[in-house]
């Protein structure tokens, strides 16, 4: 199956991979986007330690397997998935839609917008005095 990757897999120097998560600066700034896609320039003794992953504008990252994924460069682009995985992309599906009701369920947010009026106040006095005048 496509989702359950070989365990002793480790990717090597040159490899593409798309970053599943944020990629973060040393100061907790957002690098790259999750789906950024990298290079590996380091591979780890196993897959207990880090990649080094090298992005287009030459930022490198010290980044987990469990965070990164082999970058498609072969096959249809809008290929068929076998039952295995159809079923396995079906249960995560119905968990994450599970997920967002329940997360709706205890959201505490109103279900109509209630800050119009504030909005429509800060939008003219902004237009009024401008940005950085109060």
């Amino acid at each position: 199956m496509a989702h359950s990757p070989n365990p002793s897999l480790i990717h090597s120097p040159g490899t593409q991979v798309v970053a599943q998560k944020e990629i973060m600066t040393s100061n907790d700034r957002i690098a790259h986007p999750a789906g950024a896609v990298g290079v590996v320039v380091r591979s780890p003794v196993d897959r207990t330690h880090a990649y080094r992953v090298k992005f287009s504008d030459g930022f490198e990252a010290a980044i987990h397997h469990d965070q990164l994924i082999v970058r498609k460069q072969t096959g249809p682009e809008k290929g068929t998935l076998d039952a295995a995985d159809l079923e396995f992309h079906a249960h995560e599906f119905e968990r994450l839609v599970r997920q967002l009701e329940e997360a709706h369920v205890q959201s505490e947010l109103p279900e109509t917008p209630s800050a119009r009026p504030a909005l429509n106040d800060l939008l003219v006095r902004i237009r009024l005095n401008g940005c950085g005048e109060q």
